[in-house]
């Protein structure tokens, strides 16, 4: 390796350079991990498919090698999620990468699994551009909840695609 090479590459680790990408509390937020296979496409999610598609996307990425690809069934209730513990009154920030199919966008959810309601109800992560921009959103953890759900949905149109990477929970 010539010396101003190995120079230049030390510095870029010294930098973060090569930072891995941190999904907070999420597990594998960046989709880089696959499932066991079959209906478990990507580890630390769970998939719930109806009549749509999950797919470990290869092509369209923002960062990595992986991202979640989601196309809507006619229902649209086709979605990733992840369970987790948490306090009332607790405040959390869900972010991420998405994009859209040109006509319609991606969504995301926040559920309470004790009453059954939306926290933060089925939205649209960003514009249905077809390239990735980034989302945020903060959010309170009501009371009485101590458990919640984040959903990564597809588009609300039957038959339109929408992808996920690098996305990310982290509490306040």
């Amino acid at each position: 390796m010539k010396p101003n090479l190995m120079r230049m590459m030390v510095v870029m680790g010294m930098m973060g350079g090569n930072k891995p990408f941190d999904s907070g509390l999420l597990i594998n937020g960046d989709f880089e991990t696959a499932g066991l296979g079959g209906a478990d496409i990507f580890s630390g999610w769970t998939e719930s498919v109806l009549e749509g598609s999950i797919q470990d996307e290869t092509a369209l990425l923002y960062q990595g090698k992986h991202a979640c690809k989601i196309t809507s069934g006619a229902s649209l209730v086709d979605y990733v999620f992840q369970v987790f513990t948490v306090i009332p009154g607790d405040e959390y920030t869900l972010s991420g990468m998405a994009r859209g199919n040109g006509t319609s966008a991606p969504r995301y959810a926040v559920r309470d699994q004790i009453s059954t309601l939306y926290i933060v109800d089925k939205t649209a992560a960003v514009s249905a551009a077809a390239s990735y921009q980034a989302w945020s959103k903060d959010f309170l953890v009501p009371a009485g909840c101590t458990s919640m759900s984040i959903r990564l949905y597809g588009p609300a149109t039957n038959g339109a695609a929408g992808w996920y990477d690098n996305v990310s929970l982290k509490k306040k």
